[in-house]
């Protein structure tokens, strides 16, 4: 209970951990939490929970998810605890032999070509569409889609542009022929956060599980992330 004095073990424990998070989410952090598992007892597994807005707090809230990993969803009320885990670069992306490729964009050449957007919160569109409106131009947003993973493979079969973390540039850059290509505008970064229910502050196994994330994160050097 909240009152057992003990650590948890994973290596005698039997324990389901619910992680709320996004696509790109499970594809930091699964690869390096399946590097552990032959650490710990048979009993232990990982449940990713689709989160890809508020609900994310709302698992949290439910029970349902022991901490939830995102960008700040402005929810700041008592009964959650929250810490930033890195700063995520973004930047701009488009196919190998776009004809933006050489060189770098203008605000203008940025605006006016087609771009796909990922209509999740946490990504730096507000920012970018500020520093436009301030120089008089929009976006054009040609395509919303859902979810991250998809955008490097779209970018690759067609003229759209990006902007997405630079860890997916880099993982996909390769396969998919993408590139980041250098903005008008300075350095984009995102806070990726995780929270948890402030009940389980002092639960053993939401402590270890949080302390797992921050490791990861630390050794992986999630916000630097280089190809392998």
């Amino acid at each position: 209970g909240a009152l057992d004095p003990r650590p948890f073990d994973p290596i005698q424990a039997t324990r389901s951990f619910r992680i709320a998070l996004n696509d790109l989410g499970v594809a930091l952090f699964l690869p390096p939490l399946s590097e552990r598992l032959a650490r710990w007892s048979q009993g232990i597994n990982f449940v990713f929970l689709s989160a890809e807005d508020k609900r994310a707090l709302d698992l949290v809230e439910a029970g349902e998810a022991d901490v939830a990993i995102g960008p700040n969803w402005n929810k700041y009320d008592d009964q959650f605890e929250s810490v930033v885990l890195y700063q995520a670069p973004f930047a701009c992306a488009m196919r190998k032999g776009h004809p933006l490729a050489s060189g770098s964009l203008t605000i203008e050449a940025f605006a006016s070509a087609p771009h796909i957007m990922i209509s999740q919160p946490g990504d730096p569109s507000r920012h970018i569409d500020q520093i436009l409106a301030n120089h008089g131009l929009r976006r054009r947003i040609a395509f919303t889609v859902p979810h991250y993973l998809t955008v490097p493979i779209l970018l690759s079969k067609t003229d759209l542009l990006s902007v997405i973390p630079s860890k997916l540039i880099q993982r996909y850059g390769v396969t998919e022929k993408i590139q980041a290509v250098d903005t008008p505008f300075a350095e984009l970064t995102v806070p990726v956060m995780m929270f948890w229910i402030r009940a389980a502050n002092d639960e053993p196994a939401n402590i270890w599980l949080r302390s797992l994330i921050v490791e990861i994160v630390r050794d992986h050097q999630l916000d630097r992330w280089t190809p392998d």
